[in-house]
């Protein structure tokens, strides 16, 4: 389960999340507000005398939030975007250039558990390797594919 601290007004949450899209707030140990969600849920709940509503905006880098306190102006906490990652991770997208619709559907997957990976809390060095292990695989994948495909269509 990861978990990132949201800043809301004067305060600050702890947002526990799963990949099985369960969404928790806690503060000093007490459960605030949980939800099983896919893409992100909108959360209320009161702590210390005000009303507080999140709503939850999922991304490659993590949870960001969208947060009112007493029904004020919507205040927004993104995650930062790390652009080394995101070559690190998207670099297997470059199948779509040479491989057509199948390299696209191997480049596509490898990314997307690249960045799996990413979210995952483990060691950087850890996720750069399994970063490049699984874009190797992703392309070996997809020069056997193209082999079989190939030698399926000149006999």
């Amino acid at each position: 389960m990861g978990q990132t601290t949201l800043q809301a007004g004067t305060q600050d949450f702890e947002f526990h999340h799963s990949a099985g899209g369960r969404e928790e707030f806690w503060k000093d140990g007490e459960r605030l507000s949980a939800k099983r969600t896919v893409f992100g849920g909108k959360h209320r709940f009161q702590w210390d005398g005000d009303d507080y509503e999140v709503k939850v905006k999922p991304s490659f880098w993590g949870p960001g939030f969208k947060t009112k306190v007493n029904g004020g102006g919507e205040q927004a906490q993104m995650p930062e975007k790390d652009m080394a990652a995101l070559a690190l991770c998207g670099w297997p997208m470059l199948l779509v250039f040479i491989g057509g619709a199948l390299g696209g559907l191997m480049g596509g997957a490898a990314t997307a558990a690249n960045f799996s990976v990413y979210n995952a809390e483990m060691g950087r060095p850890a996720k750069v390797v399994l970063n490049l292990a699984i874009g190797a695989a992703a392309i070996a994948v997809w020069f056997a594919g193209a082999t079989a495909v190939n030698n399926t269509l000149t006999g």
